[in-house]
């Protein structure tokens, strides 16, 4: 299995609990945990696509 794919199998599976795990906790009302974890999944998923599309741009690989 290429790595590629494998880790993007592993990450909509980690992003599929996370949202789950924020929506549980939205339903208990326990805001804090709720901060966390939204942060965590920006972590995982929003931040490193953006840091490699700026990455991508500085080297001028066309990717915008």
């Amino acid at each position: 299995m290429d790595k590629n794919k494998l880790v993007k199998i592993i990450s909509i599976i980690t992003g599929t609990i996370l949202i789950g795990i924020i929506i549980y906790y939205v339903d208990e009302g326990d805001w804090n945990q709720v901060g966390f974890y939204c942060f965590l999944f920006l972590g995982i998923w929003i931040i490193p696509c953006l840091l490699y599309t700026s990455d991508a741009a500085d080297e001028g690989l066309g990717v915008d």
